[in-house]
């Protein structure tokens, strides 16, 4: 990272979840040093869920209950530990709690409680056909939360901490416009080159007829850019590219929109964070914590 020219603050306040896992410990890192780069600060949540078996009697949920409650209080001091262990004393972490909720919805009370700009979180690596499957938490989080976030995979990925390429995925969107800010940003707090990738589809409303003037257009003074345009179907060139470059941090911008009720991301962003080999930002056309 350059330590002596720190990159416009953008993200002042970083919700990183962890579930104590190697996975977590790897968004950990990344969340922190995004935040020694900013001045930003980073607040750690763990969540569990109490649920007694439906044949307890009530003298033995009551027993479990205050088992539980025994738990939580432990459980803070580990977090404690945990967050010392992975980034040290002097880290960014100014907070860590413990919150009794599944982990999706514990950590969309966080962010409305904490109002943070920016959550970094594990999301474990699937082989096989188990990576086509929804309902992971990290999914649910980018339905449910209209926020910048950063997917960070451990196991079947690569993890540079600091990135030293980064490659974001364009099109003509006010998502993309935004993920190109903060791709910029990424690329300034790591002194790391960046990649604007547009993938073309012929007949489509996004689509950029001239991707250097439509940087030039949306990012002021961005210079040194290497600029690449394929065909193809984008969640596939994406990954390809991503692959294909080594790149070790890939931003795409997300569109939120709202179907029977429920708010649904478009595949090539579902489909790009569960098949990106390294860490993933999805980047909302505008910040707030619930979708519109």
């Amino acid at each position: 990272m350059n330590q002596n020219a720190k990159a416009t603050s953008v993200f002042e306040k970083i919700l990183c979840p962890v579930d104590f896992s190697d996975c977590s410990a790897g968004a950990l890192r990344y969340a922190d040093a995004l935040a020694r780069c900013q001045g930003a600060s980073v607040a750690v949540v763990h969540a569990d869920s109490f649920s007694a078996p439906a044949y307890f009697r009530p003298s033995q949920v009551d027993q479990l209950r205050a088992q539980w409650e025994r738990w939580k209080t432990g459980a803070k001091d580990a977090l404690e530990d945990f967050v010392a262990t992975t980034v040290g004393p002097q880290s960014s972490v100014t907070a860590v709690q413990v919150v009794e909720a599944a982990a999706a919805q514990a950590i969309a009370d966080t962010v409305q409680e904490l109002k943070p700009d920016l959550i970094v979180m594990g999301t474990h690596g699937r082989a096989g056909v188990k990576r086509f499957l929804l309902g992971s938490v990290t999914e649910q989080v980018l339905r449910g939360v209209n926020l910048p976030l950063l997917a960070v995979r451990v196991g079947l990925s690569r993890v540079q901490i600091p990135a030293r390429h980064v490659l974001c995925a364009v099109n003509d969107s006010p998502a993309s416009k935004r993920a190109l800010n903060l791709a910029s940003l990424a690329g300034r707090c790591f002194n790391a080159p960046l990649t604007v990738l547009h993938v073309r589809q012929p007949k489509v409303a996004d689509d950029i007829e001239d991707l250097h003037a439509w940087i030039g257009q949306n990012q002021e003074g961005l210079c040194g850019v290497r600029e690449e345009v394929r065909d193809g179907e984008p969640a596939t060139e994406i990954v390809a590219a991503a692959l294909e470059g080594e790149y070790d941090l890939t931003v795409v911008g997300a569109r939120h929109r709202r179907f029977a009720g429920a708010m649904v991301l478009s595949m090539t962003t579902v489909r790009t964070v569960r098949h990106c080999l390294c860490p993933v930002l999805v980047v909302p056309a505008a910040q707030s914590a619930n979708p519109d």
